[in-house]
């Protein structure tokens, strides 16, 4: 009812964008009326549409990044984020890849490569990721891997890329998939793809907040404390990497997390970051029914929440003022005219 009444409301006010939003959520939930089936398929464009522009700051930290994306464990994690993921950055031959499965993607005219291309373009991605072909790869996933910069040896990511995504030929499907992975490679999220589990999350979270010398009140009101010994290695190990400004700063963010420091909250950052991912994959696919379908479907081991609860976030964000800003700033979105 409540997606009814916007629609009816965009209409009115004869906000062709908001109210051709409105109405590809209502036909997806199946609730549409012949008017706004109509003005959807009157609008769905038939074609994948690129969008023109970059995501800037403002719109990942307004709109991208879900509210249950704790922000103050985010930043935490990209302050040290060198060191952690350092402890397990491989070089790519380790995984397995070598020269003849790297994919240039200004060169390479296959689909996946040129959404890649477009994906890393509009998440601005720096350094970009390198891009694999690996035949045992299950559709795309992440590596941490090193790179060679203008500098040396530095932190590089890797997108793996699979056989069945290699013959993919849905642009759409392709930069939802690939739109979701490489949200997780902004600093304040790789942490996850390169520490992989909760437990290591959880634990390298401690040492973090352990090395800064922070005096945080954890969940039970104590100050917090490493309850196992390797918790007190790795923070005595960060406190010899991590240069000392970038300890007063975690020691700064960590007094924003009085009282809330224990069970649940690395949880809690976690399932959020799957939410943002989900936006960012959508945004980019530019087709409801395409990223519908791709949560209900996709590996249980990208995510920890239920496909009824990412689709519930995904339909709220849909119909939201803040999906309307980034269409408009992307330059995607549809002019105001006479419906």
């Amino acid at each position: 009812e409540f997606y009814k009444e916007l629609s009816d409301l965009y209409r009115q006010e004869l906000d062709i964008d908001k109210a051709f939003c409105v109405a590809e959520t209502l036909v997806f939930l199946g609730a549409a009326s012949d008017a706004e089936r109509a003005l959807y398929e009157r609008h769905r464009q038939a074609q994948f549409q690129p969008a023109g522009r970059r995501f800037t700051e403002e719109i990942w930290q307004k709109v991208l990044i879900h509210p249950s994306e704790d922000r103050v464990v985010g930043a935490i994690f990209a302050s040290a984020l060198a060191a952690l993921a350092g402890t397990s950055a491989q070089l790519p031959q380790a995984f397995g890849l070598d020269a003849g499965a790297a994919v240039e993607v200004d060169r390479d005219a296959r689909p996946f490569a040129r959404v890649a291309k477009y994906a890393i373009g509009v998440l601005a991605l720096d350094p970009p990721p390198m891009l694999w072909t690996q035949a045992s790869a299950d559709g795309l996933r992440v590596a941490n891997t090193i790179g060679q910069g203008p500098g040396g040896a530095r932190l590089q990511p890797s997108l793996l890329v699979g056989p069945s995504v290699v013959s993919k030929g849905d642009q759409r499907e392709l930069a939802f998939e690939v739109g979701k992975r490489l949200a997780y490679l902004r600093p304040e999220r790789f942490a996850l793809m390169a520490l992989t589990s909760l437990p290591r999350l959880e634990h390298a979270f401690a040492a973090t907040v352990l090395a800064s010398g922070a005096q945080v009140r954890s969940i039970d009101g104590g100050v917090f404390t490493a309850d196992n010994d390797e918790t007190r290695k790795l923070a005595q190990t960060l406190r010899g990497q991590l240069p000392t400004a970038m300890l007063e700063q975690v020691s700064d963010l960590g007094g924003k997390l009085a009282g809330r420091l224990g069970n649940g909250l690395v949880t809690g950052w976690r399932s959020g970051t799957d939410h943002t991912a989900n936006r960012v994959g959508f945004i980019l696919a530019g087709d409801l029914g395409t990223a519908a379908r791709a949560i209900a479907t996709e590996n249980s081991a990208l995510s920890s929440l239920p496909a009824k609860e990412r689709l519930r976030e995904l339909l709220a964000f849909s119909v939201s003022e803040g999906y309307f800003a980034v269409r408009r700033h992307l330059g995607v979105n549809l002019s105001l005219i006479h419906i």
